[in-house]
């Protein structure tokens, strides 16, 4: 097996670090108005862990169908870990819809991703090896 681009490698972490930066700024009273302020909380939740599962799908090596269960199921965990901090906070209120649509919109980014790097032709594969 290929090592993984260098640029791929630094993904993983990276998204670690926005996770780190979702709970922050998520549990701030008011920072959901402002970084969108005509946008859904759920849409906001689908948004946020559908890019931190997009920065693991394509960061992480494995067969796309196993990296998607696995990424999904990260994100359950960790979209769970944040509902549970916000039961804490005064100003928030842990909800089992947000948690779902974290779930949702890790799902969706998975599926596209895996769906795209199965109908890729054989020639852009070997350019984008691994994904």
């Amino acid at each position: 097996m290929t090592p993984l681009p260098r640029w791929r490698q630094w993904l993983p972490p990276l998204a670690l670090l926005l996770y780190g930066l979702i709970l922050m700024l998520g549990n701030m009273r008011g920072m959901d108005e402002q970084l969108l302020p005509d946008a859904s909380d759920k849409l906001i939740h689908a948004l946020a862990y559908g890019g931190l599962a997009a920065l693991l799908f394509v960061g992480l090596r494995a067969p796309a169908w196993l990296r998607a269960l696995g990424i999904v199921a990260l994100i359950a965990v960790l979209g769970a870990i944040d509902e549970f901090i916000q039961s804490f906070m005064p100003h928030r209120e842990a909800d089992i819809l947000d948690w779902i649509a974290d779930v949702l919109g890790a799902t969706a980014v998975c599926a596209v991703l895996a769906l795209i790097r199965v109908c890729l032709p054989p020639r852009l594969r070997r350019w984008w090896r691994g994904v």
